[in-house]
């Protein structure tokens, strides 16, 4: 998977997104768009959120049966 900073996720998408709407490396890695070390996105955070709400829907259906 590339990984991008922030700034160049939204010249790539043309967006305004922060790093409010992902999450971002603890550490410092090397951005695929201006190849300097920044911190770098790793998922949006709606994407856990949704995995998230699956999880615990079918693990509530589990403890019914």
């Amino acid at each position: 998977m590339a990984e991008f900073c922030i700034d160049c996720w939204n010249k790539l998408n043309n967006t305004n997104h922060t790093v409010k709407d992902y999450y971002i490396s603890k550490h410092l890695e090397l951005c695929e768009g201006c190849a300097e070390y920044k911190r770098v996105i790793i998922m949006p955070k709606e994407r856990i959120d949704y995995f998230i709400g699956i999880s615990s829907f079918f693990n509530k259906n589990k403890k019914d049966r």
